[in-house]
């Protein structure tokens, strides 16, 4: 995780309002994997909490099913507590866009299954949010290789931290010793803390302190909340802005959230990922503007997930990946003037392979033409060699006109028997009809139709999966008639006659997404990639 802190000055609130939750867990026995180290000594550090005052749980390789009923036990729908601690310790594991806390299960988890036996570290931080600016996650693991299935790797991977929640992550025995050094006593700086410990990573939202303790022997009664109230901060909550918080202070300066929501909206403020959504938010940016800002990026390498313009968190990333590429501060968010410089460097790049992609077409033409001046005067053997080569090339309607003449006089030509054992083997349409034709007129009139077919039938066998894979592509495109349209205007602009430009795309307009994807040398499906779509939408041939 990258290291990101922001410090904030907390001043104590009355002891009556002073509500302080903890979980800590150590699993360290693993049936797939070796099982981690310190974890006894990590939870007994972790007893420093209840010294602190806070309410907490504490297990030691407890199930599934109580490892979920602990951390429910955080929750509160009515109170928000001002400190509520996580601590996770054990192995971990991630995909590509999710982490998970792993429990013992008899066999190794894999992505389809992870679920069932382990907790998402989204889940887990989704809940230290219901205390923002007051919430701290610790997660101690070990690095090292473990037996995982398919779509898993071990350790963490990229956290998405709410607004409000700091993380600290690293070996076990580093987290245990940090848990000792008093992180949670009054007036100790958590950030300088942290900074003492070099194998230890922090993430997120950072306060100056873990928070102050009601005083000894203090039994008064909490305010009594009112109905409208908590849903007013659970509206806010919802909203997570400053604009929100605000509004909840505005009808409730003295509430019992206010602390709460002074503390969200200072981490607001302090965070420069939502100073960036901020700032992106005032650009206005269209659907058709976000439409083109995805093709931009994934024509610059960028793969934004799709091109809806929908920015959700494919987007996000491919947006961070290119900011990241350009040595400009990693958001997510896109500023006015990153749209400008991520437009100016798509049209470059377009440029440039508009140029590569019309020589390659030229090439591809070049040796169409030379392959049907070397192929066409050598009558069917020479036409049905070209279409061998060149199924959707320039001249292939010409060869199969010139075929079908040639069939048709073969069909006036040949004997009874021979015409109605070829329609036979036709209307059935297999090899072993074919083969049969062929076992009985080896020299018939229709042989070199029969050997072709056959041909052609075991190269769909092949290709079958190809193309189901490519169809499913095209349809996780969601391409709507406007851009079925667009892409049939941009293949009839460049000579590739897709027939009817009307959003529906017909055996004609297959063929000349076959003829397009060659010139660029691409697998010739007749179904749409993503990428060919970026470069139509953009004008490249």
């Amino acid at each position: 995780m990258k290291r990101l802190i922001v410090v904030l000055c907390l001043t104590a609130a009355p002891a009556l309002a002073q509500d302080y939750r903890a979980v800590a867990i150590g699993n360290d026995e693993y049936a797939f994997a070796r099982d981690p180290a310190h974890i006894e000594s990590l939870l007994s550090a972790a007893e420093s909490l209840r010294g602190a005052g806070f309410q907490m749980e504490s297990a030691r390789n407890p199930s599934i099913a109580d490892t979920r009923d602990m951390l429910a036990g955080l929750l509160d729908d009515t109170e928000v507590a001002d400190r509520l601690v996580i601590v996770l310790a054990g192995h971990f594991a991630h995909s590509l866009s999710e982490s998970w806390f792993l429990s013992d299960t008899p066999r190794p988890p894999d992505l389809a299954h992870v679920g069932s036996g382990a907790v998402s570290l989204t889940t887990v931080l989704d809940i230290a949010a219901q205390s923002p600016g007051g919430a701290l996650v610790l997660l101690a693991g070990e690095d090292r290789r473990m037996a995982l299935g398919a779509g898993l790797q071990p350790g963490l991977g990229s956290l998405d931290i709410p607004q409000g929640v700091a993380v600290i992550s690293g070996d076990t025995a580093d987290v245990a010793e940090l848990l000792r050094s008093g992180l949670f006593e009054p007036g100790r700086n958590l950030a300088e803390t942290v900074d003492d410990f070099d194998g230890l990573d922090a993430a997120g939202y950072f306060p100056l302190s873990a928070g102050f303790m009601p005083a000894l022997g203090d039994t008064a009664s909490p305010p009594t909340v009112t109905p409208a109230e908590t849903a007013a901060w659970n509206a806010a909550r919802a909203a997570d802005s400053i604009e929100a918080y605000r509004g909840y202070l505005d009808r409730y300066p003295r509430g019992e959230y206010a602390s709460a929501a002074q503390r969200a909206i200072e981490a607001l403020r302090n965070d420069p990922d939502y100073r960036a959504m901020v700032a992106e938010d005032a650009l206005n940016l269209s659907r058709d503007q976000r439409q083109r800002i995805q093709r931009d990026l994934s024509l610059l390498g960028f793969d934004p997930r799709g091109i809806d313009g929908l920015f959700g968190p494919g987007t996000r990333q491919a947006i961070r990946d290119w900011q990241s590429a350009m040595a400009l501060p990693v958001t997510g968010y896109l500023a006015g003037n990153q749209v400008v410089r991520l437009s100016r460097d798509a049209e470059a790049k377009a440029a440039l392979l508009a140029e590569e992609e019309r020589r390659k077409q030229a090439e591809a033409d070049r040796a169409d033409n030379a392959y049907w001046d070397a192929t066409s005067g050598r009558g069917e053997a020479g036409l049905r060699d070209y279409l061998a080569r060149h199924p959707d090339g320039l001249h292939a309607a010409d060869a199969r006109r010139r075929l079908a003449d040639i069939d048709s006089e073969r069909e006036r030509a040949a004997s009874g028997r021979d015409t109605s054992t070829w329609e036979r083997a036709q209307k059935e349409d297999t090899e072993g009809a074919y083969n049969r034709y062929l076992n009985e007129f080896p020299d018939g009139a229709f042989a070199p139709q029969a050997r072709d077919r056959i041909v052609e039938l075991n190269n769909a066998k092949s290709r079958a999966a190809v193309l189901s894979a490519a169809k499913q592509t095209e349809e996780s495109l969601g391409l709507n008639a406007a851009m079925r349209r667009a892409v049939e205007g941009r293949l009839a602009a460049m000579g590739l006659e897709p027939g009817p430009v009307d959003g529906t795309f017909s055996k004609s307009t297959r063929a000349a997404i076959r003829r397009y994807q060659r010139g660029r040398g691409a697998e010739a499906t007749g179904f749409l990639t993503q990428d060919d779509v970026v470069r139509l939408l953009v004008g490249l041939q």
